[in-house]
């Protein structure tokens, strides 16, 4: 049915049976799927473990091309023996797109992660601009526009962001904007109780 109708089960993965979702992810998960659980681990991670420090010089956050390091090695380990090829900073034909990643499984898979910090200036450019080149450029048809927040307001202007930018023609809807929130967290010793 699924091909019949021409749709992508990724994007309904967690609403689907667990018989259907076990044989699905057994046989069929695509590289975009597999892209989100990476990015769902990494933002539980973030959350419930200390990988938020990474993101972090004392008070300062750290900058876009340090994210890309902190990303590229989790995603080695995370794809490693699963026939992923990742390239940091690839040269498409009009700039450097900051990951892409391939898997020739038979279907030649290839998904781009551009990376934004949600205070940069050209967060809008990035992605109604810059990542639809690269996407044309490359023959790719999925993308990941991640957005990095440090901080609430950022967090906010993330969450405005993808509520004003969901666009529905031939590129913009196989793009999936994500978030990665890396606020600070405050230590239980420090929060306020409601008690």
């Amino acid at each position: 049915i699924a091909e019949k109708l021409g749709i992508d089960l990724d994007y309904y993965f967690d609403i689907l049976p667990m018989d259907i979702q076990n044989k699905y992810k057994s046989h069929n998960i695509t590289l975009t799927g597999e892209v989100s659980e990476l990015l769902k681990f990494v933002q539980k991670t973030i959350t419930n473990g200390s990988l938020s420090k990474l993101f972090w010089e004392k008070d300062t956050p750290i900058r876009e091309d340090k994210i890309q390091i902190i990303l590229e090695n989790l995603m080695e380990v995370y794809f490693y023996n699963k026939g992923v090829d990742i390239t940091r900073e690839a040269l498409l034909a009009t700039g450097k797109v900051d990951f892409k990643l391939h898997r020739n499984n038979g279907e030649n898979e290839k998904i781009l992660i551009e990376i934004k910090k949600a205070s940069n200036p050209y967060l809008k450019a990035g992605y109604e601009n810059q990542l639809i080149d690269y996407i044309r450029t490359s023959n790719c048809t999925n993308a990941f526009y991640l957005i990095i927040c440090f901080t609430d307001k950022e967090y906010k202007k993330a969450i405005n962001f993808i509520r004003n930018n969901i666009y529905t023609d031939s590129y913009h809807m196989y793009i999936n904007i994500s978030i990665l929130d890396v606020r600070k967290k405050i230590p239980a010793s420090k929060r306020k109780t409601s008690y």
